[in-house]
Order: structure tokens, then sequence, then C-alpha cells
């Protein structure tokens, strides 16, 4: 999995300056059907080596950077997935249909993870059972590691920066 740091320039402050690209992006290059395959087979299997025997009953691809990695590991899982979006100050606005489900929130990055931890936070007052974070990179600059797993969550990442 290809990935690298973008520092934006002339951003407002509250935005933040780095930005994690990888190559289901299509910034760098156009994304061939294949590297969908690849990437959803390549983000399942780490799951499965990082937590054997825990398989989720449902997918939850978080926003819109969220998307096609959810899809990727629902096309090699065969699972279903829902998509949730982040509204801001904590909340998220996510399907009430999973009470009693495992869940796997799949991302494309973590770097900080507030919103991650809200969403845990908010899929477990909804009676879901949240069985891990799955996600294509994960910068070890942020603090997203500790802030999920100070969740109870465990956070299983393909590539770190």
């Amino acid at each position: 999995m290809l990935a690298c740091r973008i520092l934006h320039v002339d951003l407002p402050p509250e935005r933040p300056a780095k930005r994690i690209a990888h190559e289901l992006d299509g910034i760098d290059r156009p994304v061939a059907p294949h590297q969908l395959l690849v990437a959803g087979s390549t983000l399942w299997g780490a799951w499965l080596d990082y937590r054997p025997g825990v398989v989720p009953e449902v997918l939850i691809g978080l926003g819109a950077s969220g998307i096609i990695p959810t899809i990727a590991v629902a096309i090699a899982a065969g699972l279903p997935y829902h998509l949730a979006w982040p509204l801001g100050r904590g909340e998220v606005l996510a399907s009430g249909q999973l009470q009693g489900k495992r869940v796997l929130i799949v991302d494309d990055e973590v770097i900080h993870g507030y919103t991650l931890a809200s969403f845990i936070s908010a899929l477990r007052d909804e009676s879901a059972d949240v069985v891990g974070v799955l996600c294509l990179i994960e910068d070890t600059t942020g603090t997203g590691r500790s802030r999920v797993e100070s969740t109870g969550v465990a956070l299983c990442a393909v590539k770190t920066l």
C-alpha cells in the first residue's frame, strides 16, 4: 500500500495541515479496478490476522474517506456495510439498525482519532458491539491509536507512517 503525507498551506488554523494520500484516493493517478480488489483483500486479511476468529456482522464506513475502503472490504469479506457521516461537535449520523450487531469500523486513515472515539461511543449507545477499527493508514505522529484503544477497541492498520 503506497501512502504519503501531504502538507497543506493556507488553511485556517482549525483545519489540520497534514493529510494522508494513498493509492485508493485517485489523487496521484487513476485507480484501476483491480487495485480496489487487492486493497479490500489486503485489509480483510490484515483484520483476520490481527483478530483471528473475530468476524463482524456488518462493516461501517466513516465519512466520505471511508467509502472506498469499506466497499473494498465488503467485497473481499462478503459482508454488508453501512455508511456513517460525522456531523460535527462529536455527533455522527448512522443507521439505527445496529443494536446487538458485531460492527467493524472501516476508514482510510487514522491520525488523531477524535471522530472515531466519538463514533465508537455513539455506536455503543445504540447497543452495537464494536469489535474494532480497520484502516489503510495510521499516521503515528498523531494520537489516533491511543485515543481509539482507550475506548477498549482494537485498531488494525495495514500501513503506518
